[in-house]
């Protein structure tokens, strides 16, 4: 049995920037290797914060096995990188020569995108943004995971999570020009010419594409009925667990079955531009620094309004 490669490039964010659709379009080159379901799309290993406590290096590796000397790049795609203030060191350490891909949306959407994503997967109870938003103070100094915030700490930290200076000075004091920022609507708006980009990056050729969108948020009937469905779904799952084995289910669809039952077939709505024109005014100070060490101005941001 031959050695396992290992990734030499990493999506790291930002969470609800177009992660998603990106691992799904790279993962269909033929010359890159990402794990093929989404159970496994954020192993989140270089995360203290977000990693599964009990996962070894064997165990993150493995991921990896069935990756080929055909294979340009391996990667995966971690949201949770982004955020966590001692990811982009520890990847450095894995890999110094990595390839970091850092997908930035103006962060008023980020910030409500994520809230949606987080009360469709029942990890949200504040039923609505604005009373996220009115947790995050409390929350800051909270330990989570917890009971009643059971997911990634950053992911409750609606606005704070969006202050991107720091987060991507991290990655280019390390990583240099190996790292590409692209900015979410270039990748929405001139999909195959940000793509193609990407590709540019990556020194891999570009494959045929579709245009199709991944990771949409869904409305639900309650956020407090989704919480206490994520519980139920959880539970359920640990009884399928002993019986069966950690691998039983197939994905992650099937694996949070349980939740379809309190979701809407329409999105949820928009985000109101009372609240986002206020989150932007907020975010200029952090946003007007970003744009002095990558190219893209502050103005673009506030195009985006």
């Amino acid at each position: 049995m031959g050695k396992l490669r290992s990734p030499n490039f990493f999506i790291v964010g930002a969470a609800k920037s177009g992660t998603s659709s990106l691992w799904q379009h790279l993962k269909a080159n033929n010359e890159v290797f990402m794990p093929a379901d989404e159970l496994y799309k954020e192993p989140a290993f270089f995360s203290e914060l977000k990693k599964n406590p009990s996962m070894t290096s064997a165990e993150y590796l493995n991921i990896f096995k069935e990756a080929t000397p055909d294979h340009k790049r391996i990667g995966e795609a971690s949201t949770a990188y982004l955020t966590d203030p001692n990811s982009a060191k520890s990847i450095y350490s894995f890999n110094p020569e990595a390839k970091i891909i850092i997908l930035l949306r103006n962060p008023a959407e980020r910030a409500y995108s994520l809230y949606c994503w987080m009360v469709q997967e029942g990890y949200e109870y504040a039923g609505t943004f604005k009373k996220a938003l009115g947790l995050e103070d409390h929350r800051v100094d909270k330990k989570i995971p917890n009971f009643f915030e059971p997911e990634y700490y950053y992911n409750y930290l609606y606005f704070r999570s969006g202050l991107y200076y720091e987060q991507v000075k991290r990655y280019l004091s390390l990583f240099k020009n190996n790292v590409l920022v692209i900015k979410f609507d270039f990748l929405k708006n001139n999909f195959h010419t940000a793509y193609s980009q990407i590709c540019s990056f990556l020194d891999i050729n570009t494959n045929t594409l579709s245009r199709e969108a991944y990771n949409v948020s869904r409305d639900v009937y309650s956020p407090k009925l989704q919480f206490i469905l994520r519980k139920i779904n959880n539970q359920a799952n640990k009884i399928v667990n002993k019986i069966y084995s950690p691998t039983y289910y197939s994905s992650k669809s099937s694996r949070d079955f349980i939740l379809k039952i309190g979701l809407k077939k329409q999105k949820p709505a928009k985000l109101s531009m009372e609240v986002k024109k206020t989150l932007i005014k907020n975010y200029s100070d952090d946003l007007k620094k970003l744009s002095k060490i990558i190219d893209i101005s502050f103005d673009d941001w506030i195009i985006d309004q």
